[in-house]
């Protein structure tokens, strides 16, 4: 089947450079219907490991050129294709094809992790991919991570720290920071040079992507010379010398934008920027998104910090602990204090994502009682608003991500419910995965292992940290529009906007 299925690859690279010079015309509407055809005519449940990589990849691939074309004009595209007629409008096919395609990157390369041989650089343009869907979607934190992961593991694979320099350019437009802004800039600009100076020959990277990133690079050069000239870029002496901060940044926990692309800035510095007099009309000055966003940051600090108790204290056992008495249940049982920190961290951090929820609500002026918004509702009644134009975006995707049932990331939804309202035994090791383990939803007892536990509780934090940056760059680009007078009837008043000595912080 791999002849077929590069065979299908060659059909769609035909169709996007067909694209280059006319969208819709009689040739490219044929290609779509052949295509498509050949889909069918492979058999995806006989396809071996090696196969099943290259032919999601192909899969995704043409999915993201077919919506280009059916932005032009969904319903003519519509008519050859049988993959569209499974929706009305396209704004409605976006949604899904972005779920379908994320999911197909996804598995390509879980699939790859299981033990296949498909070549390293295949893979890596993989993970390129996926790194710029995740963009596509607003989520600029998950891609950075995805392509610097990608670079790094692959000596420098070009398409990804190209694409990472890039992202390192959008980072900076969420920014309001003038010297993170710059440092950011001139990063992407190291990045960019560094992968054209090295491609050379290299048959990674096609000469429409070189004369792209030639592009990119003069633009940079361009923002830096005319906006940022005279500012001083971000340094690392801006950092606070404090044990517990240097190991947030060395984690990546820290929430500051320089440490979303390296283990530096640890102060956590984000917070919702100066809106300016009269911008939330109903807050009657009493500064209510401003203390909502600090609750926020302290239940992550707490979050956070019980991962450092757990990772730096050296106690065989915690005062807590002494003359309580328990009984050993004779399966190696991991009890104590550090667990229950561990467990607190995930229930503290997950029930962040709730409040974002509701501090979105509010702010969009959803129609629902606030007893009956979480992290997965609150959109309910704009969700293609949130999903395809607003600058929230990212915080809707996040929350597909954690959808009971399908999401990639539901095994931390479930978990999180099972801490908070079953029974969990956590034995120093257990050997079933915690997918299966959690895949029954009707029992009263789960069992997982301490590991597992602390790993699920790490990417929760990750995934919180994300959701608070995405917060924070929805309101951003609010700000940036209110500033820049693109907001009607809004002018820019600015508040006094003071902050918390430390000696304020019982």
């Amino acid at each position: 089947m791999i002849e077929e299925i590069m065979k299908l690859g060659s059909l769609i690279d035909e169709l996007e450079s067909n694209m280059l010079v006319q969208r819709i015309n009689v040739t490219n509407l044929n290609l779509v219907k052949i295509i498509e055809g050949k889909m069918d005519y492979i058999d995806k449940e006989e396809l071996t490991i090696d196969e099943v990589i290259p032919y999601k990849y192909t899969e995704s691939n043409y999915y993201a050129i077919l919506m280009k074309l059916a932005c032009d004009d969904f319903d003519k595209v519509r008519t050859y294709s049988k993959k569209l007629n499974e929706w009305d409008n396209y704004d409605e096919a976006d949604l899904e094809i972005k779920i379908e395609r994320i999911k197909l990157y996804r598995e390509a390369l879980e699939v790859y992790d299981s033990g296949s041989i498909v070549a390293p650089e295949y893979v890596a343009q993989i993970s390129t991919n996926l790194g710029n869907i995740y963009h596509e979607m607003g989520r600029i934190v998950e891609s950075i991570e995805v392509l610097s992961k990608t670079f790094t593991e692959t000596n420098g694979f070009p398409m990804a720290l190209g694409n990472h320099g890039i992202k390192c350019y959008t980072l900076a437009t969420y920014s309001i920071d003038s010297n993170i802004n710059k440092y950011l800039l001139n990063l992407a600009l190291e990045e960019l040079r560094s992968m054209l100076k090295n491609v050379g020959d290299s048959d990674l990277i096609v000469p429409d992507h070189i004369t792209m990133f030639e592009e990119w690079k003069k633009h940079i050069v361009c923002v830096i010379d005319n906006e940022l000239k005279e500012v001083n870029p971000w340094e690392a002496s801006m950092d606070v010398d404090l044990p517990y901060k240097n190991w947030c940044a060395k984690k990546q926990l820290s929430l500051n934008y320089i440490n979303i692309v390296m283990s530096e800035g640890n102060v956590d510095s984000i917070h919702i920027p100066d809106m300016g007099i009269g911008y939330f009309d109903e807050d009657d000055g009493k500064m209510t998104y401003y203390s909502w966003f600090n609750t926020i940051k302290q239940e992550f600090n707490l979050a956070r910090y019980n991962i450092y108790l757990i990772e730096t204290s050296d106690y065989e056992f915690h005062e807590s602990q002494q003359h309580n008495v328990l009984i050993n249940t004779l399966d190696y049982p991991t009890v104590g204090y550090k667990t229950e920190l561990l467990k607190t961290a995930l229930k503290a951090a997950y029930g962040i994502l709730d409040k974002i929820g509701l501090f979105c609500s509010h702010f969009f002026k959803v129609n629902a009682k606030p007893g009956r918004i979480d992290f997965n509702k609150w959109y309910k009644e704009v969700e293609m608003k949130i999903a395809l134009d607003s600058p929230f975006n990212a915080l809707y995707w996040l929350s597909k991500d954690l959808d009971f049932k399908t999401g990639y990331f539901k095994d931390i939804r479930r978990l999180r419910n099972v801490i908070e309202h079953r029974y969990v035994r956590i034995l120093d090791y257990y050997d079933d995965p915690i997918s299966e383990e959690l895949k029954d939803t009707n029992k009263y007892e789960y069992i997982i292992g301490f590991k597992e536990l602390y790993d699920i509780t790490m990417e929760t934090l990750k995934l919180v940290r994300s959701a608070i940056f995405y917060l924070v760059n929805g309101f951003n680009v609010k700000y940036k529009s209110v500033v820049y007078r693109e907001t009607p009837g809004k002018i820019f008043l600015p508040l006094y906007l003071d902050v918390y000595e430390d000696e304020w912080k019982n």
